[in-house]
């Protein structure tokens, strides 16, 4: 057999009598599917670390059964380079995070005898994007017993099993042509459906302290002209309301967005429907980029329950793409599905038409 085919590490015991007992620890044997693939890439590095493919081959033979994905990338190729690193970003078999102790042991027990001292490794989190689908869902009533609920929820279950079965791991885009195809194919019964999408990144924050913030939604935003609406929302957050006349400002509940021109507001909302500036310029956004830069930005208190702000921002198209270390996924949280009966002018010996009535 290939000495590259990792055998299940155990532990064995032994009883004060010298009975050996059940083995325990390790982990699962490694499957046929990853020998294949990593067996290869593992002769070829010779079990030592000094190129990124050097690095994904080990971590493929040592740490598969316990990740769902890697993605790997020297140093020279990132934005700005960092020479002599190797950055490593592991997508876990449960969860999107790997823990602290966990990379701790993967960078000694793992890589520590098999790397290059002219060469550092970083274990990096994935950046996770999430991708909110509004769809709206044309279907004929007399081909299905379902009300308008249940096609809805139906729908909804259609969207999580794409959700799982295109998206979640590294180098994965969101196509909205194949998403379409998914939502027309649930049903005889659907005639078509149309999908917008809005973006969202989890940013964690430092309450009570002034921070730069970076947010990189790596895809261009929708931006038609110069002084458009807003294309850019958040999640609720504490924030010291200057305009207030107090002398001691009071902290507010606040939100962001954007003015059309490239800056990020934080606004409040006066008489349940106005927005009042707070702060007009905390930050930049760029459009052609994805990136959202926020200067000494400083909340105070987050929505209850909340460990993160949402940033929200609508993209300029409907295919999303992922680069580097982002993982697409869709927050199933923010499906929106709207089903809308329509009645065809379609005989029975044309049910198969693509044409709707008009």
């Amino acid at each position: 057999s290939s000495s590259d085919a990792r055998i299940s590490s155990v532990a064995v015991k032994i009883d004060k009598d010298g009975k050996i007992q059940s083995s325990f620890g390790g982990m699962d044997k490694e499957s046929i599917e990853s020998i294949k693939n990593y067996s290869p890439k593992n002769y070829q590095a010779q079990d030592r670390a000094v190129t990124a493919d050097d690095y994904k081959a080990i971590l493929g033979k040592e740490y598969s059964n316990r990740a769902e994905s890697f993605f790997i990338w020297g140093g020279e190729e990132n934005s700005p380079p960092q020479y002599g690193k190797v950055f490593i970003s592991i997508k876990p078999a449960v969860g999107n995070r790997l823990s602290f102790s966990e990379k701790n042991s993967i960078a000694k027990t793992i890589l520590g005898e098999r790397n290059i001292i002219t060469i550092t490794p970083e274990i990096v989190d994935p950046d996770m994007l999430y991708v909110n689908p509004s769809i709206v869902v044309y279907y004929d009533e007399s081909k299905t017993t379902l009300n308008k609920e249940a096609i809805e929820a139906r729908i909804i279950n259609f969207v999580k099993t794409f959700n799982t079965s295109f998206l979640g791991l590294f180098q994965k885009n969101f196509r909205q042509s194949k998403f379409s195809s998914v939502i027309d194919g649930s049903s005889p019964a659907v005639i078509s459906n149309s999908v917008s999408v809005s973006l969202t990144k989890k940013v964690e924050v430092n309450l009570n302290q002034f921070a730069p913030y970076t947010i990189n939604f790596d895809n261009v935003l929708s931006h038609p002209i110069d002084g458009y609406p807003s294309i850019l929302s958040s999640s609720m957050f504490g924030y010291y309301d200057a305009t207030s006349s107090a002398i001691n400002k009071p902290i507010v509940d606040c939100f962001m967005d954007d003015d059309g021109y490239g800056n990020v507001r934080i606004y409040k909302i006066s008489g349940g429907a106005s927005k009042i500036i707070v702060n007009k310029n905390t930050g930049s956004i760029n459009y052609k980029t994805g990136v959202i830069e926020l200067i000494n930005f400083r909340p105070m208190y987050l929505t209850t329950g909340e460990i993160e702000l949402n940033i929200t921002v609508i993209p300029n198209s409907t295919d999303i793409f992922s680069r580097r270390n982002q993982i697409i996924m869709i927050d199933e949280q923010q499906i929106s599905v709207t089903a809308v009966p329509e009645k065809t002018n379609i005989d029975n010996n044309a049910s198969d038409s693509p044409f709707r009535s008009i």
